[in-house]
């Protein structure tokens, strides 16, 4: 997952020369609007949450989602400034989108917007946060070096009068 995330914040820096980017601050979302020391503009990247399925051969896919927040300081913004920073920021908000959606790699399926909102924090903050969906592949090492690993082993009685337990997974193994 922290692949995914070095991935989607290369896409960005990246493309700073194609786009806008490059007066803003691009990073992991670690609390960083509830801080009076953030840098603005920023994009703060977070996969919020991934739920795993097992394949065979120490494969599992990932449904995963990664919320990207687009975040302004809007102290500034008065009188017939308004319309022109708001157009601005939607024109950046737009152009994130665009490099965002679609993106895909190797072990990730393209990503697809799934929502959008906006959220207004203290000292005039405008936040822009959008949330996309893929899936993840990830393959177990061990598997693909050769290394036996169990990573979890089922526990069932091997008969009912000797309180003995069997591991089917551990007698199996070659």
């Amino acid at each position: 997952m922290n692949s995914l995330f070095i991935d989607i914040r290369k896409k960005l820096i990246e493309n700073e020369n194609d786009t806008v980017f490059s007066d803003f601050y691009i990073d992991e979302n670690y609390g960083q609007l509830d801080s009076e020391n953030n840098s603005y503009p920023c994009i703060l990247l977070d996969i919020v949450e991934t739920e795993w399925d097992n394949l065979v051969h120490g494969t599992q896919v990932g449904a995963c989602a990664v919320k990207v927040s687009l975040a302004f300081d809007c102290k500034k913004e008065f009188g017939d400034l308004i319309e022109e920073e708001i157009k601005n920021r939607e024109m950046y908000f737009n152009s994130m989108h665009r490099l965002l959606h679609n993106f895909a790699t190797e072990n990730c399926t393209p990503l697809i917007r799934k929502s959008f909102q906006t959220q207004t924090l203290p000292d005039f903050i405008k936040v822009y946060e959008c949330t996309y969906t893929c899936t993840l592949k990830e393959t177990d090492v061990s598997k693909e070096t050769g290394t036996k690993r169990v990573s979890s082993i089922s526990i069932e009685p091997k008969n009912e009068l000797s309180g003995r337990f069997s591991f089917p997974e551990l007698e199996n193994m070659e």
